[in-house]
């Protein structure tokens, strides 16, 4: 049983989970989208997702492992898949067709030591991530972040993030504009990182997951999403390793 985070640097409109042993391997010879591509996500051997933009991102890792209460309570998107990882290496890479090719990728890659195995792979998205507004915007109503924290969490104090982001663009609290004028958002104040991405792998039993919707084979955006009860705090990156980058 593990739980570690892992911070990704990505210039890339995606990003790939998958084994270390891909690397220039098994689906080298692959284009995007293509049958082999589309051939090696359906057998488990890879899962490409597709990102708004290209950013950055903090993922949890976790191995046999229930969810913890604020992991379980704030997720926006979730969708599950088999997953092989058969040499016990797992990688994160922003992008995903370089890699399978064998191209240099290490400013690019994160990877874990896991137990080796056929798994079920459990990727839940959160606010703080890439895709997070999306997600939100997916599960409905199109409701402004400040207002969601007022309705959601009245009483509450706010959280840096939210501060900031409503000092940036008072229209994201309707109602209290005037409130945000003069606040000045404080971008050097430092706060809590969050994950954007969880990952829990567990032993798969039984049948894999049904088939997912896919973007230009990808992944696509948005699946699984729901609006939590309360409005997200954001789940805090305090597991973070220096995780070895490169694919061996």
């Amino acid at each position: 049983m593990s739980r570690t985070d892992l911070e990704l640097y990505n210039e890339a409109g995606g990003f790939m989970i998958g084994s270390a042993s891909l690397h220039g391997g098994a689906f080298a010879g692959v284009e995007e989208g293509d049958a082999g591509w589309l051939a090696g996500i359906e057998a488990g051997a890879f899962l490409p997702f597709r990102l708004v933009q290209d950013d950055g991102f903090l993922i949890r890792v976790m191995v046999d492992e229930p969810l913890a209460a604020r992991e379980r309570d704030e997720w926006v998107g979730r969708t599950r898949h088999r997953l092989i990882i058969p040499a016990g290496r797992l990688v994160v890479v922003g992008g995903c067709w370089e890699y399978l090719a064998g191209e240099e990728m290490d400013e690019f890659t994160a990877s874990l030591d896991v137990p080796p195995g056929d798994d079920l792979a459990e990727v839940y998205t959160y606010y703080h991530g890439v895709n997070g507004e999306s997600c939100l915007r997916e599960a409905g109503p199109d409701e402004p972040i400040g207002a969601y924290f007022r309705r959601t969490r009245s009483g509450e104090p706010w959280p840096p993030w939210l501060r900031r982001h409503c000092a940036e663009d008072p229209r994201d609290d309707p109602g209290h504009e005037d409130e945000w004028r003069d606040v000045d958002p404080d971008y050097g104040a430092e706060g809590p990182s969050c994950i954007g991405t969880l990952l829990r792998l567990s032993s798969l039993v039984g049948e894999a997951p049904p088939p997912v919707a896919m973007d230009r084979g990808w992944i696509a955006i948005g699946q699984g999403a729901r609006r939590p009860d309360a409005c997200p705090l954001g789940v805090v990156a305090d597991r973070l390793a220096r995780a070895e980058a490169g694919d061996e």
